[in-house]
């Protein structure tokens, strides 16, 4: 794989010129500017974020409900003030919709083991091998998305998409993966394991926790730059020396300070999510994966040398940085393609952000009734399972000194001009569970309207189902017109520009003549 990466190692021999000493400051100086710069944009995204993440936070407790950390729940007598009362039981309707959701997004898009898309030969192909080349080149780009996990890390951003709102998906990543071989000894039968980077395209899963993207625009496709944060090991930090175009001189002056002790103070909540986590990122790096602009100055003078003339100077590239030091800069794998390589999809588009809504918040007013109501019904259930009594403490005596009721209870009048029924009355509370179930009901029935998600779609009983015949035809004929919806914006921002992505990156970089041609995508949306 050709890169355009560039090397630089500090060795000040004593043979150099004094030019030579010159452009050595320069280009360190550069790299430090543009790390602090990065850095510096990093922290101001992380600041200004906090009121999505603090949405994330919410979407992902009513996910999980009691699986979550907080205890978070709804009091009885102060039904929207959210309190800490971890016994009283509750009913998570969020958790089922959402699972509907992931399933039946996830079963359009690879349900029936085909795939959705193809390639065809442009209205400008005349090559009559056009057809064959497509078909092959096609072949190969499902190959490489397959030894990827495709499949996987689609299913990984469907699920933050309908959970967190987002999905965030990044390729094809050209910094490689380590591949464990074993070659043999000369002269010997011992077989000793050696490692080699594989520079295949791959699909990466990105947690939207850890994706800071340009934060002035509210389009994906207008986005100038990203900023990818990767909680980092000294361990890891080491392999990607390993890695070709990577610094090893950087990465050593990294690895001779120690990682603070704790680098979570941006994720805390995230942290605590499930349990309070004291040692996620622990001893972690901060590895910070800058995409965007660079200018050609800045190229230049660092000797890179662009292969295509830009129209503004500028080159979209990556620069890798930790710790005030640039671990990787280069240019972009796909030459000329101008964009950041992250594929955005969002459930509920936020006008003002790149980040959208999930399913969670879209119910949360649905589950604070549904959770009210079944606490109602329980308490009155417990409290009309038995009679209430009153009493003129002074006129009754519980033969063995404990004032409750029990089987074969003994109780002394005290005052022998008292009858009982003077002294003692019962009562029953009324149960008012029939005219409470259907409060509950309709707030459920309001969670499905609310989310687009009936039960049925899974095969469950729904409230807004009929009893005839052709009610039930109908409404499962257009239960799933949401999610077909859903399937085809995810084709829309994630399949059809992937599937180019892949395209270009073959074009660019795959030996191979037989595959390469003018081809177009088509893909077929699922639904």
């Amino acid at each position: 794989m050709n890169t355009m990466a560039y090397e630089y190692e500090e060795d000040i021999d004593d043979d150099k010129t004094e030019e030579e000493k010159e452009q050595d400051r320069i280009k360190q100086e550069l790299l430090e500017s543009l790390a602090a710069s990065i850095e510096d944009k990093f922290q101001r995204r992380a600041s200004n974020r906090r009121a999505k993440e603090q949405q994330w936070l919410r979407s992902a407790e009513l996910y999980y409900g009691k699986l979550a950390f907080t205890g978070n729940l709804i009091n009885r007598e102060t039904p929207f003030e959210l309190t800490s009362y971890a016994n009283r039981p509750d009913v998570n309707v969020v958790r089922s919709k959402c699972s509907i959701a992931i399933a039946q997004t996830f079963s359009m898009q690879f349900g029936t083991g085909n795939k959705n898309w193809d390639l065809w030969p442009a209205k400008t192909n005349t090559d009559e091998q056009a057809s064959a080349k497509a078909e092959a080149m096609s072949a190969v780009i499902e190959q490489q998305l397959d030894d990827s996990n495709y499949t996987g890390v689609c299913w990984k951003g469907m699920r933050d998409r309908v959970v967190l709102g987002t999905a965030v998906l990044k390729g094809p990543a050209n910094v490689g993966k380590l591949v464990r071989s074993y070659v043999q000894l000369e002269g010997s039968t011992t077989w000793v394991p050696d490692v080699s980077v594989d520079y295949s395209p791959e699909l990466k899963y990105v947690n939207p926790w850890f994706f800071y993207p340009d934060d002035t625009v509210e389009d994906l496709k207008n986005l100038g730059d990203t900023i990818e944060v990767h909680p980092t090991s000294p361990l890891d930090l080491k392999k990607l020396i390993k890695h070709e175009g990577f610094r090893a001189d950087a990465i050593e002056c990294v690895l001779e300070n120690k990682p603070e002790e704790y680098r979570n103070e941006n994720w805390a909540d995230f942290a605590r999510l499930s349990e309070n986590n004291a040692n996620l990122f622990k001893g972690k790096y901060l590895l910070l994966e800058y995409r965007g602009p660079i200018t050609r100055t800045q190229l230049d003078q660092l000797d890179i040398e662009p292969c295509y003339d830009s129209l503004n100077d500028e080159y979209y590239g990556e620069v890798w940085v930790c710790d005030g030091q640039v671990l990787r800069i280069e240019l972009e794998s796909i030459e000329a393609s101008f964009r950041p390589p992250y594929y955005m999809s969002v459930w509920e588009k936020d006008p003002a952000s790149v980040f959208g809504f999930g399913v969670p918040l879209m119910m949360e007013d649905a589950q604070r009734v549904v959770n009210e109501t079944w606490h109602m019904i329980l308490d009155n259930s417990s409290m009309s399972s038995g009679a209430q009594v009153a009493m003129h403490k002074h006129m009754v005596e519980p033969a063995n000194g404990r004032w409750e009721l029990g089987p074969n209870q003994i109780w002394y009048l005290t005052d022998p001009g008292t009858s009982v029924q003077e002294a003692i009355q019962f009562f029953n509370v009324p149960n008012t569970t029939d005219m409470l179930v259907p409060v509950m009901q309709l707030a459920q029935g309001f969670a499905e309207e609310e989310s687009g998600i009936p039960l049925i779609t899974a095969g469950l009983n729904s409230p807004q189902a009929v009893d005839s015949a052709t009610g039930q035809l109908v409404i499962q004929q257009a239960s799933t017109t949401l999610l077909d919806f859903m399937s085809e914006e995810w084709d829309n921002c994630v399949t059809e520009p992937v599937i180019e992505a892949w395209y270009g990156w073959n074009m660019q970089h795959n030996p191979d003549p037989n595959i390469k041609g003018a081809f177009k995508v088509d893909v077929r949306t699922s639904s």
